[in-house]
């Protein structure tokens, strides 16, 4: 396995400095920070990278270690497995699932983690790159613009050989919050279903999720009903509350949108355009107020969601200058009232 562009950023660094810096005394979960944290896993790579074409790929036992902001060095038990649907029978580096021994984990940086998933660029190329790092921030995009997303956290993986302990192969890659600590942030629970009907959403959550997903280029998803054999909803989860109110679905899992624009994305069936990088809102119609109150979200937060991509040294200038281009013809979509009207009204279902 190669190194990707992001490595040469990084490697004339020290390890011990590759971590995350904290300005508070001491970090207390992987998902508290955003910078981005090297770990090093022990584990035989090729033969998980191998096993993807597994209907149930088996774990592998090794060992992930990192350092402390003051230096220190940690190390913890971990069995990795490929995960995924799409991407483990398709890519090269298929996702991971990372399952940890929570006691072993305890007081320690990945405290409360179990069953960590993390994303990894689909194949060695430096384009494969992107696409992962356009992903991690569509993440980003979300939260900043509700604090209801999953959290993410960027790392650099270091794969070491267990025989001699030499590197041989590093990568970004990004861990995703588990649904469970995803609920409880939001003060809510996981909803298990196969299918909702709209009227259960709440119109606030949902008009704002619907305007994102037309941000991004993204068609990939459901709000009310799941894959065949799967928890609803496709590419969401939905949040219940004690107050019996609307059930507020939250994203995932944006590869197939325009933002990213990977080679093997492709719109669904039912949507009639050509490439992902063309915008089809194809969201529920929503009460006026609700869906300007959306556009109002979206404004207010326009700088800063320019700003995590122009921002960043994780992409090259090319992407950021291709992110900010898509970003401009949304914006200037949402406030033109005709171009709203054709592209987001007259089309919701």
């Amino acid at each position: 396995m190669r190194s990707f562009c992001l490595i040469s950023l990084l490697k004339c660094l020290p390890f011990a400095l590759l971590i995350s810096s904290a300005s508070n005394a001491q970090q207390i979960s992987l998902f508290d920070d955003t910078s981005i944290l090297t770990i090093e896993l022990d584990v035989p790579i090729s033969k998980i990278n191998a096993s993807k074409k597994q209907r149930s790929p088996k774990q592998s036992a090794g060992q992930l270690r990192w350092a402390d902001p003051n230096g220190t060095n940690h190390h913890v038990s971990v069995k990795v497995r490929a995960r995924g649907n799409f991407r483990r029978e398709n890519c090269a580096n298929p996702p991971l699932r990372l399952n940890f021994k929570k006691k072993e984990v305890q007081d320690t940086l990945f405290v409360g983690q179990d069953k960590l998933k993390l994303v990894r660029p689909c194949s060695n190329r430096k384009r494969a790159e992107q696409w992962a790092v356009l992903e991690y921030l569509i993440y980003q995009n979300y939260q900043l613009l509700t604090g209801e997303g999953f959290r993410v956290r960027p790392l650099l993986i270091r794969y070491t050989n267990e025989k001699n302990n030499k590197t041989v192969g590093s990568q970004f890659a990004f861990a995703i919050e588990t649904e469970g600590e995803m609920a409880t942030r939001n003060g809510g629970n996981i909803l298990a279903t196969r299918r909702i009907k709209r009227r259960s959403l709440d119109p606030t959550s949902l008009a704002r999720l619907e305007l994102f997903q037309f941000m991004i280029g993204n068609n990939d998803y459901s709000t009310i009903r799941a894959e065949r054999g799967r928890r609803c909803c496709h590419n969401i989860r939905l949040i219940t509350n004690e107050e019996g109110l609307g059930l507020r679905p939250v994203p995932y899992d944006f590869d197939f949108a325009g933002m990213v624009d990977a080679s093997y994305a492709t719109p669904p069936p039912s949507v009639k355009i050509r490439s992902v990088r063309t915008r089809y809102y194809r969201g529920f119609c929503q009460q006026p107020h609700e869906l300007m109150r959306a556009v109002t979200l979206f404004n207010n937060n326009r700088v800063a969601l320019y700003e995590l991509y122009s921002e960043t040294a994780l992409l090259t200038a090319q992407s950021k200058e291709k992110a900010r281009t898509y970003l401009d013809s949304f914006f200037d979509t949402i406030n033109d009232p005709l171009r709203l009207n054709t592209k987001v009204q007259s089309r919701c279902r």
